[in-house]
């Protein structure tokens, strides 16, 4: 187990240190680069055996299950596995009362569960998160620089045996912008594209990257699935000062839970999840985060966004109220109590 640093650690640090087998049973996951947080979540995940992770890997929304459930699963013994692994999300929902209970699991954790926190920042004015400080292990995800950027993206494609020019990478940055879940999705293609010759150029880029928004549609409906409000409006406001229309985003987030709806439905018929992928148009690769997060959802919560969106798209064609505010409103609906 590794130990606890004042400051806290890196994601370079954390990645080494699950390498090595330290493992903390307290970790608090802060930040904004979603990227680099899911897959520190992933490595920590995969130390738990594929085959037992439907008994030993959970997720828990405060906001929908409360601490209790979190906590009771925490304090289980792992089946078939030397860990479990508890993600325990909007936390600052805590009552003052639950607080208590939290606390007394951070004094005492349980040294065969591997609990991680997860949050874009804390309220300072509140005791938990003095709390949680204090007894984590925290990882600070917070968005590269242009320069930590260009060494990241450099050393991607290193570990995979291929490189990038400097004004292509330039080039890269400027169309797609500086988050890396966007960065690495097209590197992905390019690789693909360049095939053999295993180096991205300029001309590359420009053939191959269509512009993209940092606050891309489908980067909207992931914060509201993930329940993350303050980064859902975030996206939205920057969608509609670049000129996005209203019905638009709306129709985007019509899909997105249309997609939710099937999804469900289809592992209430434990339908495999393969199939589930090519139903909904998924890549396999990241069909399984997606359904883990659907699972935490109840079947009401999405019936009641479809109905909602659907009120909202006629407000918004019949003027009942500005597009903007109408939105507002809706992404808060659609992230409340998650």
């Amino acid at each position: 187990m590794s130990r606890k640093r004042p400051g806290g650690i890196t994601p370079d640090e954390l990645e080494k240190a699950i390498k090595s087998g330290r493992i903390d049973p307290l970790y608090l996951f802060l930040g904004e680069e979603l990227y680099l947080k899911q897959r520190a979540l992933k490595m920590l995940i995969s130390t738990v055996d594929e085959a037992s992770r439907s008994f030993n890997v959970d997720f828990f929304s405060i906001g929908q299950s409360g601490i209790n459930a979190a906590i009771s699963t925490a304090r289980q013994l792992p089946m078939v596995s030397p860990r479990r692994i508890v993600v325990i999300r909007d936390f600052d929902k805590l009552s003052e009362y639950d607080q208590e209970t939290l606390e007394e699991y951070l004094k005492r954790p349980v040294e065969t569960s591997c609990v991680i926190f997860e949050a874009e920042s804390l309220d300072q004015r509140r005791r938990i998160s003095t709390a949680l400080v204090k007894s984590c292990a925290v990882v600070s995800f917070n968005p590269l620089s242009e320069k930590e950027l260009q060494q990241w993206v450099e050393n991607y494609l290193r570990e995979i045996g291929c490189s990038i020019e400097t004004n292509a990478l330039g080039a890269l940055i400027g169309l797609v912008g500086t988050e890396l879940i966007n960065i690495t999705r097209e590197l992905d293609k390019l690789v693909t594209y360049v095939g053999r010759v295993r180096r991205i150029t300029f001309p590359d880029v420009e053939a191959l990257v269509v512009r993209l928004r940092q606050h891309s549609n489908f980067e909207l409906g992931d914060a509201i699935l993930a329940g993350e409000r303050k980064r859902a409006l975030k996206l939205l406001h920057r969608q509609l000062e670049d000129g996005s229309e209203p019905v638009a985003i709306v129709g985007m987030l019509a899909y997105s839970y249309r997609r939710m709806l099937i999804a469900k439905q289809m592992m209430a018929r434990h339908v495999l999840r393969d199939e589930i992928a090519r139903e909904i148009r998924m890549s396999p690769y990241q069909v399984s985060n997606y359904l883990a997060q659907v699972r935490q959802i109840e079947l009401d919560r999405i019936l009641f966004g479809i109905q909602r969106i659907s009120e909202v798209d006629l407000a918004i064609k019949t003027s009942l109220a500005t597009p903007r505010l109408q939105l507002e409103f809706l992404i808060c609906e659609l992230t409340s109590g998650r």
